[in-house]
């Protein structure tokens, strides 16, 4: 069934505070952005974690964000874990580019595609996060097609200034 989202399990996995949720993902530098990949050292603590019992539920979740940020060392340390994970441990890793995950990795996930995601809801998360105009979050929410991470991506990028300046050009005479 679905979380309630109102126990304590629920909101302390919400928080990212519950003992058996692990999420592996790229640490933020000291100036605020992100690390270029995931490193071994995160994959080598996880293993580490993992040596343990679980704490509560006897079921363990460890998430990976952006896997195909693993650089191959890293990826080859996840692979010796997911081929033996310890019981009731489950894994998710979340990438919008599996291709560029290592084949022996992919060979051992089972893969879920998601429905993208509406336009209208990518716009407001946009326009509320990246502090874009109504309209501007809209074309960056059409340009994004369906994806809240490319959407991000984008509304961060330069590609809206060249999209003004390449149109300004077509319309000069």
């Amino acid at each position: 069934g679905d979380a309630c989202g109102r126990c304590s399990a629920c909101l302390r996995a919400a928080a990212r505070q519950h003992p058996d949720l692990h999420i592996v993902q790229r640490r933020e530098k000291d100036d605020g952005r992100l690390e270029q990949s995931i490193r071994i050292d995160q994959v080598r603590e996880l293993q580490r974690v993992l040596a343990l019992k679980s704490f509560e539920s006897g079921r363990r979740v460890v998430i990976v964000l952006e896997a195909e940020r693993m650089n191959p060392a890293t990826a080859n340390a996840l692979l010796k874990t997911l081929e033996e994970p310890g019981e009731a441990t489950h894994f998710v890793l979340v990438s919008s580019g599996a291709h560029l995950l290592l084949p022996t990795i992919v060979s051992r996930c089972q893969r879920v595609r998601f429905a993208p995601l509406p336009r209208g809801f990518i716009a407001a998360r946009i326009a509320a996060s990246a502090e874009l105009t109504e309209s501007r979050a809209d074309l960056v929410a059409g340009l994004a097609n369906g994806s809240l991470g490319q959407a991000m991506s984008l509304a961060n990028s330069d590609v809206l200034p060249a999209r003004e300046r390449l149109l300004a050009r077509m319309d000069d005479p």
